[in-house]
């Protein structure tokens, strides 16, 4: 097994209210091949079939000191026939993110995980079957893996209740405040296993 990142051009739309800003799309794009990186790789539409996507982290280009969300916080992952599909809630701290999307600066995804089963069908052409971890989904500059186009669309208003989100609204600061510490905490842990660890780190 392996730890591995891929980076597609997918469609993330941005809308917002005045308070909040919503990216939405496709954090992965099964069965679309990667550009020509020395090999040529594509993710199987099965590769995501039971993975635990509970903890799973959105960042700003694999960095876990650039965290901008988490499932069951204020990012939601589903997975249909196309891929999986993302919703990330940004704070305001993180308006910059938006913005750079919404102008179309930043129109990619990428995505960090561990391989549990993977096909090559020659020295050049790989088929990822089975992810064993998501570790994170995050919005890059550079591409290495294509999908789809970015589109980024404003609106003023958020397609539900926005007065109703604001009554039940968590403080997502000080949620990311304390998902920055449980990050140190796992980083602490993972310095501590290094040695024990089998899995090479390859950056696509």
């Amino acid at each position: 097994m392996s730890s591995d990142t891929l980076t597609q051009t997918v469609e993330i739309r941005a809308k917002t209210d005045q308070k909040r800003h919503l990216l939405s799309g496709y954090a992965i794009v099964f069965n679309s091949p990667s550009e020509n990186m020395g090999f040529i790789e594509a993710v199987d539409s099965h590769a995501l079939d039971n993975v635990d996507l509970s903890s799973t982290f959105a960042l700003y280009n694999h960095d876990f000191n650039n965290v901008l969300g988490k499932t069951g916080k204020n990012l939601s992952l589903s997975i249909d026939e196309k891929g999986l599909f993302f919703s990330l809630e940004l704070l305001p701290s993180d308006e910059h993110i938006f913005e750079l999307v919404k102008d179309g600066i930043i129109n990619k995804m990428s995505f960090g995980f561990v391989v549990e089963q993977d096909e090559w069908q020659d020295s050049t052409h790989r088929t990822v079957l089975k992810i064993k971890e998501l570790k994170e989904i995050s919005l890059v500059p550079v591409p290495a893996y294509e999908g789809t186009d970015i589109i980024a669309k404003r609106s003023l208003k958020m397609a539900d209740d926005t007065k109703a989100q604001e009554e039940t609204q968590p403080d997502l600061q000080a949620e990311l405040d304390a998902l920055k510490a449980e990050i140190d905490e796992l980083k602490a842990g993972d310095s501590s296993s290094e040695d024990k660890q089998d899995d090479s780190e390859e950056q696509t």
